[in-house]
């Protein structure tokens, strides 16, 4: 139902616009990682190795001077322990510049051969106790020349990585602004877009509550009018209902004046007649009542306790004598006394009156010869079910599927509104119960549940209204 509320393209174009701005931010932090990835796996080793790589020559120049003064076999020990470990940093960090795409910064001085070269032959003459000679090559100017090559590509290199590591960290500085300013703008834009679809869907939303509002209106009209039409079709039998008890209390007059007449009236005469008239009376002023009653409008009124069988009776006042008057029997059965609910009695005697008519239109055709409605309760479990069937075979599949549809109707022009069975379900439904057409019987059979009024409940009842 949401999604009806939220205007389509408009939310569309907003979801599109959301993912294309959740793949740029994804694809912005994907570049800076590289960028980041770059800058750690390859420069910051390489320069690593760089500073390595000095500190490495500057000990093997230092170790050689050593062993000019101080010659041992020891020392030139440490001297070639000290050149293999260089020698093999040295192939790491080539390795390492040509995998970070740095071939050119290569050249034959970064091995140190030549230097490595000249101070073995330093050694050499130290070895063999020419020290003068050993100290005149250590401080010629070919040494020196080795020694700052050497010194001088390595610090190239240097150089070349930290220049190259600078651009890297500039451009990610301008990609990361850039991207801000693009966030920013973005989240401004998706946030004015998307308050555009809440207040489309609040003002749809609002549409949809004043279109249900207006809804319940006309349904609320509506069931009041169903009732009314209701009434005017028992018309007659009311008319029937009220008539057979006047005819009786004119009866009773009659044979009071013969009495009076014949001078036999005596006071036992008197006291039977007179409660046989009020009684009838009474029975005229409890079917007006209850036309008052069903008439109103009562869906305002609070539930009540009601048992089942006095509404299936109050309801059946209106139109026994239409069924009698029209051949047609009206059986009832209850399965069980305590058949109490909390409801309000007028709503579900109306959707029974609706239900009980339309049994009466549908078998007052004359190819029914023994036409018959019948009602039965039954207690299921914490539920009481009103069972309404008659002598109909049934009710057709295509029929079926849209029988509880507002407006829907199989009756004549003028004869029905084709509002009882979408109202009966609604009532039922707002008294937390069901209002089904049951297909497993052969004749048509309609079924309506509502909760048992348990002891229970009435206990509680007793108790929220002691304590109030």
């Amino acid at each position: 139902m949401k999604s009806k509320l939220l205007p389509r393209k408009l939310s569309i174009f907003a979801l599109i616009i959301t993912i294309q701005y959740a793949i740029g931010s994804v694809a912005l932090l994907y570049k800076l990682s590289n960028q980041f990835e770059e800058v750690h796996k390859y420069h910051f080793p390489i320069l690593e190795m760089n500073a390595i790589n000095v500190r490495l020559g500057q000990s093997l120049s230092n170790t050689t001077k050593n062993l000019i003064y101080e010659y041992s076999e020891e020392g030139f020990q440490e001297y070639i322990f000290e050149k293999n470990s260089l020698q093999f940093n040295i192939s790491m960090y080539i390795a390492a510049l040509k995998e970070a795409g740095k071939e050119n910064l290569i050249n034959d001085q970064l091995n140190r051969d030549k230097l490595n070269k000249f101070e073995e032959k330093i050694i050499f003459l130290a070895k063999n106790k020419k020290t003068k000679e050993a100290l005149k090559l250590f401080k010629s100017k070919i040494y020196s020349e080795y020694k700052e090559s050497y010194i001088d590509n390595i610090q190239i290199v240097a150089e070349e990585l930290i220049i190259d590591r600078d651009k890297l960290l500039e451009n990610k500085s301008k990609l990361f602004k850039m991207g801000v300013v693009l966030s920013v703008v973005f989240f401004i834009f998706l946030s004015l877009l998307w308050i555009k679809v809440y207040m489309s869907y609040k003002k749809n939303s609002l549409e949809k509550y004043k279109a249900e509002l207006d809804l319940e209106v006309e349904r609320v009209k509506s069931s009041q009018n169903a009732k009314m039409a209701s009434l005017g079709e028992m018309a007659a039998g009311l008319a029937h209902e009220i008539n057979n008890p006047l005819a009786i209390i004119m009866g009773y007059s009659n044979k009071l004046d013969k009495l009076i007449e014949r001078k036999m009236l005596n006071e036992e005469n008197l006291l039977d007649l007179s409660s046989k008239i009020k009684k009838t009376t009474l029975r005229i002023s409890s079917i007006i009542k209850g036309l008052k009653a069903f008439s109103r409008d009562s869906q305002d009124d609070p539930p009540e306790r009601t048992s089942v069988i006095d509404i299936i009776n109050d309801t059946l006042s209106f139109c026994q004598e239409k069924f009698k008057y029209n051949g047609v029997r009206l059986d009832v059965n209850h399965s069980n006394k305590n058949l109490d609910v909390l409801v309000r009695p007028v709503e579900i005697s109306q959707v029974l009156l609706n239900l009980i008519n339309n049994s009466f239109d549908e078998i007052s055709d004359p190819k029914y010869n023994e036409p018959w409605v019948r009602i039965d309760t039954e207690v299921r479990e914490d539920m009481i079910t009103i069972v309404v069937s008659d002598c109909g075979k049934g009710i057709t599949d295509e029929i079926a599927q849209k029988m509880f549809e507002p407006f829907f109707t199989t009756k004549d022009v003028n004869k029905g509104t084709g509002l009882g069975l979408s109202i009966s379900r609604s009532i039922i439904e707002k008294h937390g119960g069901s209002f089904i057409l049951n297909r497993d019987f052969e004749n048509t059979t309609f079924e309506i549940t509502l909760p048992r009024y348990t002891p229970e409940e009435s206990e509680q009842d007793q108790n929220n209204s002691s304590a109030a």
